[in-house]
């Protein structure tokens, strides 16, 4: 949904072009309109967590929910806070692999302490090191 538009800025359109009756409708409508559909929390949180790594609490708060919230919500979708940002670093990292991007600096973008936590994750995820995937990928 579009943000709305200021009394200010109301007011001078309706000035200019006689609009008033109009905007003011539109504006009604847009404040009573229910949403169509909910949009899924886990589709939210993969969103948030593409765009970087977040902690459970920072991602609640982005959200405007507790802690307690957010994993109800994820567990009555069938989804686990781990288990999305597992989803997203295994994407993440593929990419990452396919444009040759350093493996510390992948790491830290991914939000591991150590490159070495990566090469373990990367081996559990798919089985090879991130060395052979890169190889295998080009």
């Amino acid at each position: 949904m579009l943000p709305l538009p200021s009394a200010a800025d109301i007011a001078l359109v309706a000035d200019r072009f006689d609009l008033w009756p109009t905007l003011l409708f539109e504006t009604y409508r847009q404040i009573t309109a229910e949403p169509l559909t909910r949009v899924r929390t886990a589709e939210q949180v993969l969103d948030l967590l593409w765009q970087a790594p977040l902690d459970q609490a920072k991602l609640a708060a982005m959200m405007g929910l507790s802690i307690a919230t957010l994993r109800r919500r994820l567990a009555e979708e069938g989804y686990g806070y781990r288990g999305l940002l597992g989803h997203v670093r295994q994407q993440q990292t593929l990419a990452a692999l396919k444009a040759e991007v350093g493996l510390e600096d992948l790491a830290a973008g991914l939000g591991y302490s150590e490159a070495r936590s990566l090469r373990r994750a990367t081996r559990r995820w798919f089985g090879a090191p991130p060395s052979t995937l890169r190889r295998q990928m080009n």
